[in-house]
């Protein structure tokens, strides 16, 4: 066994409230809204959303996938609009709660 010596301790503290503040980055609306304009689900993803964003993915999935059928291309078109929107406006939370 080791002995760990009083600095060791700062700077293992020091290490784990660098990384706490890592994980508490706030998402930017403009790059959640970019991420989820080059393809739903993204930009959720990019939100700490994982569970949305795969949905999201799935459902531009599905819609890309049945394309040939002629309304499908109304409908993926509101869905991503949407999917975009839905990005923004969650960061935009995100990043006013202190």
């Amino acid at each position: 066994m080791g002995v760990c010596s009083l600095k060791d301790e700062e700077d293992m503290a020091a290490e784990d409230k660098t990384i706490v503040e890592e994980k508490e980055e706030k998402p930017e609306p403009w790059k959640s809204a970019l991420f989820s304009l080059v393809f739903p689900g993204l930009g959720q993803i990019r939100n700490n959303d994982p569970r949305k964003g795969l949905l999201y993915f799935a459902i531009a999935f599905t819609l890309i996938l049945t394309l040939h059928l002629g309304v499908t291309v109304i409908i993926l078109a509101l869905f991503w609009l949407y999917n975009i929107y839905d990005a923004y406006t969650v960061a935009s939370r995100k990043a006013e709660v202190p």
